[in-house]
């Protein structure tokens, strides 16, 4: 059950009306009541379980690194780090290949390193505040300036 507390995520509403949302994990699932400190939402809050889809995913890892090779802008890429959530290795379990296949597709020649996370922090804008995120692929390609 543990395992599958991973693959169905819950995806909470960041503000009343709003399309955003924020996706959060379990680590594990216990029946019965948590501690107030263990939920990922506030009251009133909504909260929508989610179930990852295989295509999905990979559509998702295909158009993380399309955007990352548009923020490189100009520099050559030299490495790309991807950072996938513990909750794809469960997806995928038997078809690990296919999504590294993907993704090395997707970037090309540039050298590929890969982790597996519990969730990954990252910035939407400039100005906004850090978040954390469960679910996730993120890819990060590091370049080299030209001149």
């Amino acid at each position: 059950m543990t395992d599958l507390a991973r693959v169905y995520c819950l995806g909470i509403e960041t503000g009343p009306g709003t399309q955003d949302m924020s996706y959060r994990s379990s680590f594990a699932y216990r029946s019965g009541r948590q501690p107030a400190d263990e939920c990922p939402c506030h009251r009133r809050q909504k909260a929508h379980l989610l179930i990852g889809d295989r295509n999905a995913c990979l559509e998702a890892a295909r158009l993380a690194v399309q955007q990352a090779l548009q923020n490189l802008g100009k520099a050559r890429p030299l490495l790309a780090l991807v950072l996938v959530d513990l909750a794809w290795h469960y997806l995928f379990e038997a078809q690990q290949a296919q999504l590294t296949a993907e993704i090395q597709t997707a970037l090309g020649k540039i050298p590929l390193v890969g982790a597996y996370t519990l969730g990954q922090v990252y910035r939407p804008q400039p100005e906004a505040t850090l978040r954390l995120e469960n679910q996730w692929l993120q890819v990060v390609i590091l370049g080299e300036a030209e001149g």
